[in-house]
This record gives C-alpha cells, structure tokens and sequence, in this order.
C-alpha cells in the first residue's frame, strides 16, 4: 500500500456535474506522473431518483441509489466517498450509516473552515 486513500465518487447526479467535478480533481492534483495520482472510482449512477422532489415533494428516495453505490464503493475498499451534487447531502446521516469510509461533507468542511 502506498500510504494514499482510494477515493470513491458518485456522480450521475447530473452525469456532467460529475465528470466535471471528477476532472477538477485531476486538474487541481499536484501531480507530476500517471502514479501520482489518486486512485478513483467514479460510479456515474444516473438512476439515482431527483433529490429534491424527494425532499420537497416526497417522491422516491435516493437512498437505495445511494446505497448502491456505497455497495461497489465497499466491494473496492474505497476509503474517502464524495458526492458530486450538493443537495444529496441532504441524506448526508442515513448514508454514512451504510459503509465504513468517510463520506466527505463539504458543509462540515465549510463550517469547519469558518470556525478556525
């Protein structure tokens, strides 16, 4: 092992907020060889049912999409999860039930920030 996490992104939620956010990843790496990168596997789960007409107008969960994903995620030993759509953090405390990595939360993240 080489000392680095192994990153697990769900995108789909938006197939191209994802690959957007994915190739940031990349761009902002310090990089320098194809082995400096992290490893990432990137699960563009596209059925995910919509997130907010969920929350506001109580259609079908996204957790079970979620879950899925968590499921590969778990299968693959990834260690970090991020979410490449905001309002899916919404589920943020049903979901980190679901597997043993840590879920990023960019608003702990932000409030985290502000504090210090």
């Amino acid at each position: 092992m080489n000392g680095r996490k192994k990153l697990g992104i769900i995108g789909g939620m938006g197939s191209r907020a994802g690959a957007l956010f994915l190739n940031k990843i990349i761009d902002y790496s310090p990089a320098l060889t194809d082995q400096d990168f992290l490893e990432i596997v990137f699960h563009n789960n596209a059925l995910i049912p919509d997130r907010t007409k969920a929350i506001v107008a109580g259609e079908t969960s996204p957790l079970e999409g979620f879950y899925r994903s968590f499921e590969l995620f778990n299968q693959n030993q990834v260690e970090v999860i991020a979410l490449a759509c905001m309002t899916a953090y919404y589920y943020y405390d049903k979901m980190i039930t679901y597997t043993n990595a840590e879920v990023i939360n960019p608003f702990h993240l932000l409030t985290r920030h502000l504090q210090e």
